[in-house]
């Protein structure tokens, strides 16, 4: 019983539905049709753009394989190039071993620079105040010859009383005090030359170990690093060098000068007395006869 009414109930929906079911297929198979249809077309546009792809995965294997074939070709070329740099640079190696050398030779030329530095500053101070001194030895000198000559001219050494006029006698005595104020004045000279030449020679014996540095040196460059700027340099260093030994001639010049000024003998004036000759006496003086008184 229950069974028949489940038949009847399910009959009398399908009576109620056919209709319209049957409708609806058709209208989804046209619909799908039409889906088809435009996917079909969708399809075929697809198909220009995969053609159009294609293309151009062919255009990039083209262009792959030519790009593959120049990078065969540069690798090629750089493989020859290495091999070329590797012979060239073992060849400018033994061609160049002694221009390597210059750069080595520069470095070296700063380090004498910053030892010379202090030394060259001293001996610029030393040679501005020998030049100071050599102009106060020169005066001097020459105010020592004037005193000389012109006690030479008056013959200072043999004043003979009687004979000597008293201005002779006067500019003697004075210029044997210019001559003794002249002394001092070369004692104080000669005193501070000595210690200026003390100085001038600590240094130089400094300077002598550099010297001999930089002459080894200036002949390597000379022979090895004609091209170098530095070279230049070097050069005037040296001859700043020989400038600094030839301060020491200009020393001994003015020790000559204050040796000859010490030679020099200008002494007080004094007069010589007349020698009697043997049996000659001195002649007496008249008497004068006495006057008589007036008676």
């Amino acid at each position: 019983m229950r069974s028949f009414v489940l038949i009847a109930v399910s009959l009398g929906i399908f009576a109620l539905t056919s209709p319209a079911s049957a409708q609806s297929l058709f209208e989804q198979c046209q619909e799908k049709k039409a889906d088809i249809e435009q996917m079909k077309q969708q399809a075929q546009g697809m198909d220009v753009g995969i053609n159009d792809l294609t293309a151009q995965i062919n255009e990039l294997e083209q262009k792959r394989r030519e790009l593959n074939r120049d990078k065969l070709a540069q690798l090629r070329a750089k493989g020859k190039l290495e091999k070329r740099i590797k012979l060239d640079s073992s060849m400018m190696k033994r061609m160049c071993v002694g221009l390597a050398q210059c750069d080595a030779f520069e470095r070296r030329i700063e380090k004498l620079k910053e030892r010379m530095a202090p030394l060259v500053q001293r001996l610029h101070k030393i040679r501005a105040e020998i030049q100071t001194r050599q102009s106060e030895t020169n005066n001097l000198y020459q105010k020592t010859q004037r005193i000389e000559t012109s006690y030479q001219q008056l013959n200072c050494d043999n004043l003979v009383p009687g004979q000597t006029a008293q201005s002779t006698i006067d500019r003697c005595t004075e210029l044997f005090s210019q001559w003794n104020e002249t002394l001092k004045e070369i004692n104080t000279l000669q005193a501070s030359v000595s210690s200026l030449r003390s100085r001038y020679q600590r240094v130089m014996r400094k300077m002598r170990i550099i010297s001999t540095d930089l002459a080894r040196l200036l002949k390597k460059m000379r022979k090895s690093c004609q091209h170098s700027q530095r070279l230049v340099d070097l050069e005037n260093m040296d001859k700043e060098q020989k400038d600094y030994q030839g301060m020491k001639k200009t020393l001994e010049v003015m020790t000559g000068k204050f040796q000859a000024l010490r030679k020099l003998k200008i002494r007080r004036p004094k007069i010589k007395l007349m020698k009697i000759r043997p049996g000659l006496k001195p002649a007496k003086k008249n008497k004068r006869p006495a006057l008589k008184r007036a008676r």
